[in-house]
């Protein structure tokens, strides 16, 4: 299994929710070092950078994810 190379930088993990110790445990176990396309968060990051990340993304919520790049049609990197 691959290390998310994000996961030490994330800021919803690691900010936005880092008073949650143990949500935060189980999103790392699940997102960061199970499979990485499944994290909405990644998903984004890799297509549209860290400007394009909302901070308030929940790594599960890959129905935003894909609402947010339906937006940019061709204008993914």
């Amino acid at each position: 299994m691959d290390t998310c190379e994000l996961m030490h930088k994330c800021r919803f993990l690691n900010e936005k929710i880092a008073d949650l110790p143990l949500v935060v445990h189980i999103m790392k176990k699940t997102f960061c070092t199970g499979s990485k396309g499944h994290c909405a968060r990644y998903i984004i990051f890799r297509a549209l950078g860290n400007d394009g990340l909302p901070p308030d993304l929940f790594p599960n919520h890959l129905y935003r994810a894909h609402e947010i790049l339906s937006g940019f049609h061709g204008l993914i990197r």
